[in-house]
């Protein structure tokens, strides 16, 4: 045996390996997940609202600036103690339709800021801790520009602070345009494990949770206390999140509270997500698995978070070559039937054939499972899909 051969063969079997711990996570989550009930919390109280800043970092976002501006400055919260940045990367036209916008909220009484920065230094990461240079409000909540958060978000997610060793919330997401597609139904089912079964059971045990850089609202004191936002990484929310952690400070994950988002509806805006998502995730992992395994968390919660940072990267190029590599050999809009007939007519190989059915099988069978548990409870749904095309076909590519 050659040492090519032997280097073959050990790459194969350790592979093999990580993809049945990755399977084997997977089914552990999901047996947690059918047997967890939403923790309930109580709102906010009236006439004791805290500061809040909500940060909306934009970048060429010319099709969904306004929406979300509109979203966020209509949420029920005190006027006098709401701040609204909107942190405006763009060197487009989007300047001057959020500066027209946020004049109109301005003259409705609402403490509404359009930041611009003369260098993009950090991207997001530096946007947002630019941000916090320019308030001194407690709390931060942030929405990435395709979100749509609903009135009562701040009510709902600033009373999980009287905990106070809690040190970020998160919501779950919906999204906007699931039925514009087949390709973005399917987007939707994978957020929907995501969120439904690994965020779910993460929080619920104990084990660290990944916030997702928007729809969620972090206390300000467990930021600093991190070491703050960090451009190291593409994922500074996975990162920040992780380090926040390590410190002590808790993760609350509220799944009843949807904040829906617009998907991406063409196949290279979604691929070029899927790479940021799980370049970011192996860049966390380098940076954080020895401090994870260091930690003096108890071995249960090392083992998921050490499993966790490379899954989330695992995942994402799993999906990403199930959806991308599939839907790229159909010219036509993804469906059962343009799979079946791209096979047919020869355009999927012989070898690769059973690899196109197992691929889709795969999607079915892992996804089916959030389907499950989603019509096994009540749950806040978002508002139908519109018929037309989404706002922004290509918001979720413009992002950093």
């Amino acid at each position: 045996m050659t040492a090519f051969t032997t280097a073959v063969i050990v790459v194969l079997a350790s592979t093999s390996v990580l993809l049945l711990a990755f399977g084997m996570n997977l089914l552990f989550l999901t047996w947690r997940a059918m047997r967890l009930h939403p923790a309930r919390h109580d709102p906010a109280p009236r006439g004791v609202e805290p500061l809040v800043c909500v940060q909306i970092p934009v970048y060429n976002e010319r099709y969904v600036a306004e929406r979300v501006i509109d979203a966020v400055c209509e949420i029920e919260w005190p006027p006098s103690r709401l701040e609204v940045q909107v942190l405006d990367d763009s060197d487009d036209d989007t300047v001057a339709i959020v500066e027209e916008r946020l004049a109109r909220w301005r003259r409705r009484g609402l403490n509404v800021t359009h930041v611009r920065r003369k260098k993009r230094i950090g991207f997001k990461a530096g946007a947002l801790a630019h941000g916090m240079t320019l308030t001194s409000a407690p709390f931060i909540a942030i929405f990435d520009a395709d979100f749509v958060p609903p009135a009562d978000f701040l009510r709902r997610t600033i009373g999980v602070f009287a905990d106070e060793s809690i040190g970020f919330v998160q919501a779950r997401w919906g999204h906007l345009d699931e039925g514009y597609s087949w390709f973005t139904r399917l987007q939707a089912l994978a957020i929907d494990f995501h969120f439904l079964v690994e965020q779910a059971v993460r929080s619920a045990r104990g084990y660290f949770t990944n916030f997702t850089g928007t729809a969620g609202v972090w206390r300000r004191s467990a930021i600093a206390d991190s070491g703050g936002w960090s451009a190291a990484t593409l994922t500074e929310d996975l990162d920040l999140s992780y380090r926040a952690q390590l410190r002590g400070w808790k993760a609350a994950y509220l799944e009843d509270l949807v904040v829906p988002e617009e998907l991406p509806v063409s196949i290279d805006a979604y691929r070029r997500q899927q790479s940021r998502w799980a370049t970011g995730s192996f860049q966390g992992a380098f940076r954080l698995l020895l401090p994870v395994m260091r930690s003096r968390n108890r071995p249960a919660v090392k083992l998921a978070a050490a499993v966790g940072l490379p899954v989330v990267g695992t995942s994402d190029c799993h999906l990403d070559e199930q959806f991308g590599t599939t839907f790229s050999l159909i010219d036509a809009e993804p469906s059962v039937e343009s799979v079946l007939s791209a096979i047919k007519k020869g355009r999927v190989s012989v070898v690769s054939r059973p690899l196109t059915l197992a691929r889709c099988a795969s999607i079915a069978i892992r996804l089916a499972l959030a389907t499950g548990k989603e019509h096994t409870r009540t749950r806040l749904r978002p508002s139908p899909p519109p018929q037309e095309a989404p706002a922004s076909q290509a918001s979720a590519s413009a992002r950093p």
